[in-house]
């Protein structure tokens, strides 16, 4: 088994319309999950530990680099939480990403992705795609996969700690809450305005996203569209 071992996933297609690229990677040895989206995962991630102490934080290398988002002498984490109980004896719903229909477009830069990715559909006008991260112990019996027959999940990917719990991502297609758009809509205004507030300009795309970090089920990120 290598040290690490990754799942590539995302809503479109290599050469249409497309969301972010997302990546799950483990450390099968260690018991840890990693989550991000993959154009700022050296910059920005999701870090679920083995003790169960999680955090949402952003890296080494981002607070070191030239301009970063926080001050270096602050904790590079935004949000910390601790393992949440199983729902269903040896199931943990550990994380989602949640990417609205809104935001899947075609990038300006044009070029179609590279290397292996699994893509799902785009979602129907108002719906998102949910990717659901969930994890197994071995004295949980899974039948397929998580939610393939309660509410009928696609399977993106699963991966195994040589401790013997697995990881498993899977997808489902929802339909999205006024709630829901108010806060992306918020969220989305406030990024606008950091952005002219610092001059920055998105390098030849359109699609300059920002990630939203929230919480109610499980833990999440929203793949937003800003410019």
């Amino acid at each position: 088994m290598s040290k690490r071992d990754v799942v590539r996933f995302g809503v479109g297609s290599p050469t249409g319309l497309r969301s972010s690229i997302w990546r799950l990677w483990i450390e099968p040895a260690k018991g840890d999950i990693y989550i991000a989206a993959r154009p700022i995962g050296d910059e920005f991630k999701a870090s679920l530990h083995q003790s169960g102490k999680w955090r949402v934080a952003y890296t080494e290398k981002h607070v070191a680099g030239e301009s970063p988002v926080i001050d270096p002498s602050r904790d590079r984490a935004v949000k910390k939480w601790s393992r949440p109980p199983e729902f269903f004896p040896g199931l943990t719903h550990a994380f989602a990403i949640i990417i609205p229909c809104s935001e899947v477009v075609y990038p300006a830069h044009g070029r179609p992705t590279e290397g292996q990715v699994l893509w799902r559909p785009v979602p129907a006008a108002g719906h998102v795609t949910e990717f659901d991260v969930l994890v197994s112990t071995p004295a949980c019996v899974v039948t397929d996969w998580p939610g393939k027959r309660s509410v009928g999940t696609h399977l993106v990917g699963k991966l195994q700690f040589e401790a013997g719990d697995t990881v498993w991502i899977v997808a489902h297609e929802r339909r999205e809450t006024a709630q829901e758009r108010e806060v992306w809509e918020a969220r989305r205004k406030e990024a606008r305005l950091a952005l002219d507030a610092t001059n920055t300009i998105p390098n030849e795309r359109a699609d300059y996203r920002a990630i939203l970090t929230g919480e109610s089920e499980a833990a999440f990120f929203v793949d937003l569209l800003i410019a």
